[in-house]
């Protein structure tokens, strides 16, 4: 009884895998990033930290945006 099915090779699987895949960057917004840095000393915020005081330097801490 011979075989009818096409055989799976690994362009077959990718090709497969292409067409069937989900395009998951359509209609999403651009990405930013958001970081707190000390205006006096320019130390990081600690994660987690609610404070907006450098924990360094006592200095405020102030928003730095970059858009990627």
């Amino acid at each position: 009884m011979p075989d009818d099915k096409p055989k799976n090779t690994t362009a077959s699987i990718f090709a497969n895998a292409r067409r069937s895949a989900k395009n998951h960057t359509a209609g999403a917004a651009e990405a930013h990033t958001q970081a707190l840095t000390c205006r006096s000393c320019g130390a990081p915020r600690k994660d987690g930290a609610e404070a907006l005081l450098c924990a360094f330097c006592g200095g405020h801490m102030t928003r730095e945006t970059s858009e990627s």
